[in-house]
């Protein structure tokens, strides 16, 4: 569910009982992912919208949610994911991936381990195999 509908449910908002059984949200670009603190350790999925490849702020949102909220459960990238974005998705803290066409396996396994340094620190750095 969207993070808006989520703490609305989750603080008993207008219309609501005050609980919710939701095991994943969709945060969209715009959505302050630090609104979710109290709630991270209940939470499995975060699903991140990318709307459009250009658009980065899920990859902050990813970080956020990993280093500043410890959060442990899966982040899955959805929207306008590309295969050439993925190693970036992946030093984000990201780690499943929603994607129109399915990529050429190979030349993604590449992509993850192309570079063994990097300039920025990441979350998790790619395992070269």
């Amino acid at each position: 569910m969207s993070l808006p509908r989520f703490l609305a449910a989750r603080d008993g908002g207008r219309g609501s009982t005050g609980t919710v059984d939701a095991a994943g949200v969709r945060l969209a670009p715009e959505d302050d992912v630090l609104a979710l603190a109290p709630h991270v350790g209940q939470l499995l999925l975060v699903a991140i919208d990318f709307p459009a490849y250009t658009d980065g702020r899920g990859f902050s949102q990813a970080r956020l949610l990993r280093e500043r909220l410890g959060f442990g459960g899966e982040i899955r990238a959805i929207g306008d994911v590309r295969p050439d974005q993925v190693p970036f998705m992946v030093r984000a803290g990201i780690d499943t991936f929603e994607v129109a066409e399915v990529p050429d396996l190979a030349q993604l396994e590449r992509g993850l381990s192309r570079y063994r340094t990097s300039y920025q620190p990441s979350y998790a750095l790619p395992i070269a195999g």
